[in-house]
């Protein structure tokens, strides 16, 4: 793997574990904080309850952005992954040499083979539309201008 490859999934190895870690204790906290704003309620004391309903309030947005940068990091962890899969230019090189041996060894050019497929397809499509017999061969090269 790219040492650049590498070092940016271990940097968002690390992220995940760490916005992980986070969401795990705020999930844990969050009831306690609800309980709290209940309690303080229950007891008359409305400004220790929304000082804590502020709280439960933060908790859950964090807990929301958690899940958004986690989304994110999953993202770019498939976009690494696909990265990395993907052939370098030492192996587009070696193709293209590969190829060229090929052409210079007098071996069949594929690039001509497929233009000589395409070519008889558009022949027996001509030949389809075309009414008259096979000996005038005229209207094939109308219909390839086309």
């Amino acid at each position: 793997m790219d040492p650049v490859l590498h070092a940016e999934m271990t940097q968002l190895l690390s992220d995940e574990k760490d916005y992980t870690t986070e969401r795990a204790t705020l999930v844990k906290d969050y009831p306690t904080w609800k309980k709290r704003v209940e309690l303080a309620t229950n007891k008359g004391m409305p400004e220790l309850a929304d000082e804590a309903a502020a709280r439960v309030e933060e908790m859950r947005l964090r807990i929301s952005e958690i899940d958004i940068e986690l989304e994110m990091i999953e993202d770019k962890k498939k976009r690494l992954r696909y990265e990395a899969k993907r052939p370098s230019g030492d192996e587009l090189r070696r193709s293209n040499a590969l190829l060229n041996s090929m052409k210079a060894g007098g071996l069949i050019d594929p690039d001509e083979v497929a233009l000589n497929m395409k070519f008889e397809k558009l022949a027996k499509k001509a030949k389809a539309k075309s009414d008259t017999p096979d000996d005038d061969d005229s209207d094939i090269a109308l219909d390839f201008e086309k």
